[in-house]
């Protein structure tokens, strides 16, 4: 699973860029790592059917599924979703045809056990254009078919004001459900044939979104942005979803990036407007300590956990892309330098897909183990 962290003011600014497909931004390698074998016919370079996919904000539209055997990536100026095998590029999933998905349909996260895929479907895309509906891929891999289904939220007038083009998502650790802030304030919980099993109302006022959301074992983990500039961290129990308790408030911003699982530790970025400094705060949030907060250069824009719990990838993006390392077992960051970007977690090789090179015209995969 890879998350992308990125203001919603500025995403659909960010796919009207990604369909025009401007050329990546350049960086340097230096890490060493191992090519990642059976991707294309050259393991060492980037294959050429990879081209299209890299824009000027690059990994923005794609997602690796977390076993590594496929790509989905958005396709004909983004109305449509393409899965695409790693392992032979001219293969790809069959998506039967039928309900209208959008003008512009945008990937956003694969299941944990990399069974089903969820995307926006949207009939308008601007600043203030809400989503029009949720779409759930079921990957059926002896058939290599995609079949879907579809949630739609069915905005009232007053919730439409306060919807937006992405919404924060998170699938349950078994990969059999998938909560969602359809309107930053409500949680609906769907099954994988979108069909809404749970409502889950937090208790907010009218100012408060929930602006982040994930699916711990025992419980959903969200954040609220109160709407004065602070931002709280609450635990809810599914069960009984009435009762959640806060674990963390403060002035500034923050995101989960990483979450660790029995007993749940979280991996937070956070960013103090006052004095413009951003940290990373590791928390158990069973007991709602903090255990260590870490300084962090960089505005963080993707991050991607690997399933073994063992590391968290991050990938930072001011004037060049860089890449860290989050050691759950030594509560260390890494810096593991330059790359052109973040991927995800391939299973096969047990590290994090990266894209180096320094030109458009020479670009490599790499697989960076932690």
């Amino acid at each position: 699973m890879i998350r992308k962290i990125i203001s919603p003011s500025f995403l659909w600014l960010i796919l009207m860029l990604v369909s025009c497909m401007q050329s990546p931004r350049t960086a340097t390698s230096s890490v060493t790592a191992t090519p990642m074998p059976a991707i294309g016919t050259n393991p060492a370079q980037l294959p050429a059917w990879w081209s299209s996919v890299f824009g000027g904000l690059s990994g923005l539209n794609i997602a690796l599924s977390p076993n590594g055997k496929w790509l989905a990536r958005n396709v004909n100026h983004l109305h449509a979703v393409e899965f695409v095998s790693t392992s032979n590029p001219s293969q790809t999933l069959q998506i039967p045809a039928g309900a209208k998905l959008g003008e512009y349909v945008s990937p956003v996260d694969w299941a944990p056990d990399s069974s089903a895929f969820v995307a926006y479907g949207a009939d308008n895309i601007c600043e203030k254009c809400p989503y029009d509906r949720v779409i759930i891929y079921e990957i059926q891999g002896k058939d290599s078919i995609a079949s879907y289904s579809i949630f739609e939220p069915h905005y009232t007038y007053a919730e439409s004001m306060f919807a937006t083009s992405w919404a924060p998502l998170s699938w349950s650790p078994d990969a059999s459900q998938l909560a969602i802030s359809i309107n930053l304030q409500e949680i609906v919980i769907l099954d994988k044939h979108a069909r809404v099993i749970q409502r889950v109302m937090p208790s907010l006022t009218n100012s408060e979104r929930v602006v982040d959301l994930w699916w711990a074992q025992n419980g959903l983990i969200y954040i609220i942005d109160d709407g004065a500039g602070g931002y709280r961290l609450q635990k809810s129990d599914p069960a009984n979803p009435l009762k959640p308790y806060t674990l963390l408030n403060r002035d500034g911003s923050m995101d989960i990036i990483g979450l660790r699982q029995n007993p749940t530790r979280l991996l937070i970025s956070y960013h103090r407007w006052k004095d413009d400094v951003s940290e990373l705060l590791l928390m158990n949030a069973e007991t709602g300590n903090l255990e260590r907060t870490i300084s962090l250069k960089g505005t963080l824009c993707r991050s991607s956990d690997s399933p073994n719990s063992l590391s968290t990838a991050i990938e930072t993006c001011d004037a060049k892309a860089n890449l860290w390392l989050f050691d759950w077992n030594r509560s260390e960051l890494v810096d593991q330098g330059e790359v052109q970007t973040l991927i995800g977690w391939h299973t096969d090789v047990q590290g994090f897909v990266v894209v180096k090179g320094t030109s458009p015209e020479s670009l490599w995969i790499e697989v960076v183990k932690p």
